[in-house]
């Protein structure tokens, strides 16, 4: 736990320097130009900057470590459904879900952004159209994800059905005399996957690494911080283009429809069918007078 937590917070950490270094930078620099005819003083308008930054940066680090906190918390898990025969084990932490991190990713860069511009520029009104966008392609994405994993069973070999058919092998294998520990831990490890690391979570599914997440992890943080970059360049939230914007939406459809055929529960074993009153089991030599 306690080696969890510092991992946590290096994270949480390094987030806060990217919001609050990178700015502080940026506006010495706007600081320094922005008096041309003024004697030169380094040292008098980095102090004079420094101290105009206090605010910002402790809004926009406390936003945006909030953010990086629910992620590692609750919020960028998978939610789990629990059945009340089937024990979940102890310590248990679901697995991280892509979609909520990248709902929580881009949620929390444009709410930093707005709490750093806000005491800068004095204005409200720093939310771009293309944030806006931006925001609405990430969250329909995580609609759609949502839907798909709550989504009533059609099919046999479907993750709903799958883990169905585990609840009940775990029951028969509770219920037998004396009970098969070994069928019941491989019914709960499917029944109740458990998390494989931040990395492993967000980019595997039951087959394993899956370009389709690759792809959207990679530009959902590429493009997350070229637009931090251009908030701290030019102290206003970016425009941005029809391409861009197009290009965001391609990833997340691409990544929307792999999801749609893609499995995180393994088959689960049918139960050996009980023959007829009479009628010996397979491979069991009928009884002699």
């Amino acid at each position: 736990m306690a080696r969890r937590m510092v991992k946590h917070g290096a994270v949480c950490g390094l987030l806060a320097g990217l919001l609050t270094g990178l700015p502080a930078l940026a506006w010495a620099q706007n600081a320094t130009a922005a008096v041309p005819n003024a004697a030169p003083n380094p040292v008098a308008t980095l102090d004079s900057a420094a101290l105009s930054l206090k605010l910002p940066v402790v809004l926009a680090g406390l936003v945006g470590g909030l953010f990086v906190l629910a992620f590692f918390r609750r919020f960028g898990r998978d939610p789990v459904t629990v059945f009340p025969d089937v024990p979940m084990p102890k310590g248990y932490v679901a697995p991280y879900s892509l979609s909520r991190f990248q709902l929580l990713w881009w949620s929390g860069v444009v709410a930093a952004s707005y709490t750093w511009l806000l005491p800068i520029t004095g204005s409200m009104n720093t939310i771009s159209t293309g944030a806006m966008a931006l925001m609405g392609i990430v969250g329909g994405t995580s609609v759609l994800a949502a839907t798909q994993d709550n989504r009533p069973s059609t099919k046999p070999d479907d993750d709903g059905a799958e883990r169905a058919q585990h609840r009940a092998n775990y029951r028969a294998a509770a219920a037998a005399t004396p009970p098969d520990t070994a069928t019941m831990n491989a019914c709960v490890a499917e029944i109740y996957p458990p998390s494989q690391g931040v990395l492993t979570d967000l980019l595997t599914d039951l087959h394993g690494y899956n370009i389709a997440r690759l792809q959207l992890l990679i530009w959902t943080v590429v493009l997350g911080l070229s637009f931090l970059f251009e908030v701290v360049h030019d102290l206003t939230m970016p425009e941005l283009s029809t391409n861009l914007l197009a290009l965001t939406g391609i990833s997340n459809g691409t990544y929307f429809g792999f999801k749609m055929q893609e499995k995180q529960v393994a088959p689960a074993a049918l139960p050996a069918a009980v023959p007829p009153m009479g009628v010996p089991a397979v491979g069991v030599a009928p009884p002699t007078a």
